[in-house]
């Protein structure tokens, strides 16, 4: 400080600013720069809803520094989303089972159908196999031809049914799969909602 007070005082234009500093007496103290976290010498967990929203409105509080005992309400939060959430998971439920009885009768009458073109297709083959089984002498050559022809054709058109009703029914069992996957996820959400 006697260093500095010694010293000639420059000059200074008019455009420069003098700055004054008081001198007085104190301790010298070291400044310790901390970082770190602070934790509670003791503390409470308290568990939370889990929810799907980042964010929730506290409906009601418990005031500070009141005494709590263990099992009493601290929170309450907001719950009109989640029942509104609620029931809209409720209604897709309702869409997903409506959906999966719809695909269910629907397979049925497909599946009914195609067991129906594999019933004509046998019974036109029956006839077919009867008309050719006559004895090609007693027929004209070519009546002959055209009989073992259409039972050929018969034949064919029983196989294409056959496959028809299996693919159908398989096809059937595939669609069943997913509606009743998608019904699980949809009482799986409520379940959480509810939960929730």
């Amino acid at each position: 400080v006697l260093a500095a007070c010694s010293a000639q005082p420059a000059a200074h234009t008019a455009a420069e600013v003098v700055r004054t500093a008081k001198v007085s007496r104190r301790e010298v103290v070291d400044r310790v720069l901390l970082t770190g976290e602070l934790r509670a010498a003791s503390a409470i967990d308290m568990p939370v809803p889990r929810t799907d929203s980042w964010q929730l409105a506290i409906r009601w509080l418990v005031e500070d520094g009141a005494i709590v005992k263990a099992g009493d309400r601290l929170v309450e939060f907001d719950n009109s989303a989640f029942t509104k959430q609620l029931e809209e998971k409720k209604l897709a439920l309702l869409e997903a089972e409506m959906t999966m009885r719809s695909t269910e009768a629907l397979g049925r009458i497909d599946a009914a159908s195609k067991q129906t073109e594999l019933d004509q297709a046998k019974i036109a083959l029956a006839k077919a196999t009867l008309k050719a089984n006559v004895p090609a002498d007693l027929l004209a050559g070519r009546d002959s031809q055209e009989r073992q022809l259409e039972k050929k054709r018969a034949e064919i058109a029983v196989k294409k049914a056959e496959e028809s009703l299996a693919s159908t029914k398989q096809q059937q069992v595939l669609e069943l799969k997913v509606k009743q996957i998608e019904l699980d996820k949809a009482k799986r959400a409520i379940d959480a909602a509810e939960t929730t």
